[in-house]
């Protein structure tokens, strides 16, 4: 059985996120543990329990998602990104993290779980086309992971995504079910509500097929511009065309535009997947009925507040006993742990989060989204008065500091300088030159980029000089040498410091910018970062040769975005391409028939 991860690497990675901050161990610790205790976990000399480390990561001002970059690496940790592999048919990257994933667990105790783990895998690595079928006994295996929708997370999506092409009507029946019980996230609710539609149109199931769509529109309509929806929005246009169609292959020419649009705005990795289920919904296998009843359980428990106790909830929802989860640990450990007397090191929490198939965001602390939850209310605050003033925005900001009290000066200045910033920009006042001056400093001083700086940055970029703006994104894109990582998701940020550069007529940055964007890895599957990213790109062209050629480029493309059902998002930027292009009619051109 593999450790979650090493002492030492787990040590080191808090190591490195503490020096780039700038903080000394005696701030970092605060009141979790002494100076000495934290430097000898940072060197791989001792372990720390998962209390002391939760209060270490607020402490340095991580937010949920920061583990995630730590279990990217650990073999143990299930793969959160085989959905996107699936979407790019990446048969060779979807076989090397099942062998990843498989070995590390070969020496788990023999529960079930283990053979939901192989059954997800085989899944994944079998051809959505193949004959292969799910028998009855892999169903009430999966049902069992599975039968409490109120717990779902990522992986539990994930494992629905994977098996529904390969299971019976009863088990597909059960997930839309499931899915009504489940609310949780958008991001959940989309991705098994498409997989109910992709498995309906594999088997022929038009009824279900149409059904499922409106379960999914009832689903994205109210929220239409979240990220969620907005990289399923062409393939619920797929959908749309397979079940309004009534013979074959009548909407092929719609189809074939689809991919075509798909190929302009960078997403064409996709294509053979869409392909793929294309022709089984003209060709469908035949459906398969188990007769099995998968009924969805009803959760007893509430979620607790600590970890140990949440975990005890799982471990119940999982069907497993005690003596199942004690790893390389006693039952008694883990029985104090579970009622919350006593912890268990983090390592040895990772590794019995990973066990159970459960990932840290599911072990919500609500002290890790008070940030979002500042956001929100500045937002609030201006959907009630319109007009938002400082004064409204104050009380929210001071709650803030607050919360933010105990934690290193440094870090509280991170979380809480870009909601300042945001409750000027968000009421289009004049953000004051003394905040964005901060900004920059603290970000020309980040060494490694996380989701704080990223906020900051989003918040502060449109008030900051082009030049600046330029140099701190090259350190975003990982283009800088002196950034040790980059950010992967940048949503419309790209398009921003563009903007920014070409209203300045620099061309030669913008021939810069356009070389590092031409550089950086872009996302594979269908995103409005891509699309605004090759925006981006267009409009440094334009910058540098400027002309009715690049022009016409430009009005294709939002042309196409629009066919692709992103119009709202073309809509909010029109302007920018009108003043840019000095072309006031050039909203009627782009949405003419």
């Amino acid at each position: 059985m593999t450790d979650a991860v090493s002492n030492q690497s787990l040590g080191t990675w808090f190591h490195d996120y503490r020096e780039n901050l700038g903080l000394s161990l005696r701030a970092a610790a605060g009141d979790s543990m002494s100076a000495a205790r934290l430097s000898r976990f940072e060197r791989g000399q001792s372990e720390i329990s998962t209390e002391a480390a939760v209060t270490l990561m607020f402490n340095l001002g991580m937010n949920r998602t920061e583990i995630r970059n730590l279990n990217a690496q650990n073999p143990y940790s299930f793969p959160l990104n085989l959905i996107e592999l699936l979407l790019t048919d990446d048969r060779a990257a979807i076989q090397t993290a099942a062998n990843r994933f498989l070995s590390a667990h070969i020496s788990d105790p023999d529960t079930y779980l283990k053979a939901v783990e192989q059954l997800i895998f085989q899944c994944a690595t079998t051809e959505v086309t193949s004959d292969f079928q799910l028998s009855m006994r892999d169903e009430i295996q999966l049902h069992k992971f599975l039968a409490y929708p109120q717990s779902w997370g990522t992986i539990e999506a994930t494992a629905i995504f994977t098996v529904l092409p390969f299971a019976s009507t009863e088990f597909r029946n059960f997930c839309r079910v499931g899915i009504a019980a489940a609310g949780g996230s958008l991001p959940l609710q989309t991705t098994v509500g498409l997989a109910i539609a992709l498995a309906a149109a594999k088997f022929g199931d038009r009824p279900a097929l149409s059904q499922s769509l409106q379960d999914l529109d009832d689903i994205v309509q109210p929220r239409w511009n979240s990220i969620a929806v907005r990289q399923i929005r062409p393939a619920l246009n797929m959908w749309q065309l397979v079940a309004n169609s009534t013979s074959t292959p009548a909407a092929t020419p719609t189809f074939t535009l689809l991919l075509a649009n798909l190929e302009t705005v960078g997403a064409g990795a996709m294509l053979p997947w869409l392909q793929r289920y294309w022709q089984l919904s003209w060709h469908p296998h035949a459906s398969v009925h188990s007769g099995a009843k998968f009924m969805v359980a009803h959760q007893q428990e509430a979620p607790a507040a600590e970890i140990g106790p949440h975990l005890r909830m799982i471990r119940h929802q999982r069907g497993l006993n005690l003596t199942d989860v004690c790893l390389h640990w006693s039952t008694a450990a883990q029985s104090r742990f579970e009622n919350g007397a006593s912890q268990l090191s983090f390592n040895r929490t990772q590794q019995l989060n990973d066990f159970l198939l459960t990932e840290w965001s599911q072990l919500g602390r609500r002290e890790f989204s008070i940030n979002a939850a500042a956001f929100n209310a500045i937002t609030a605050l201006k959907a009630r008065d319109h007009n938002l003033s400082q004064a409204t925005a104050a009380p929210v900001i001071a709650h803030l500091e607050a919360q933010m009290a105990q934690v290193p000066a440094t870090v509280r200045t991170l979380r809480v300088l870009p909601v300042r910033i945001y409750s000027y920009a968000f009421n289009y006042d004049h953000v004051p030159e003394a905040l964005i001056a901060q900004a920059g400093t603290i970000l020309l001083d980040a060494k490694r980029w996380n989701q704080a700086y990223y906020t900051l940055f989003t918040c502060a970029s449109g008030n900051m000089d082009y030049q600046l703006a330029y140099k701190i994104w090259r350190g975003l894109i990982g283009a800088d040498a002196g950034y040790h990582s980059a950010v992967e998701y940048r949503d419309l940020l790209d398009f921003y410091i563009a903007l920014t550069v070409i209203e300045s007529g620099d061309t030669e940055i913008a021939a810069a910018m356009l070389a590092d964007m031409q550089r950086a890895a872009a996302p594979k599957i269908i995103s409005v970062q891509t699309m605004f990213t090759k925006l981006a790109k267009l409009l440094c062209q334009a910058t540098i040769t400027p002309g009715r050629a690049v022009e016409d480029q430009i009005e294709t493309f939002l042309r196409t975005m629009i066919e692709l059902g992103y119009l709202t998002e073309v809509q909010e930027q029109i302007p920018n391409f009108a003043n840019f292009l000095n072309r006031p009619d050039f909203m009627a051109d782009v949405t003419a028939e």
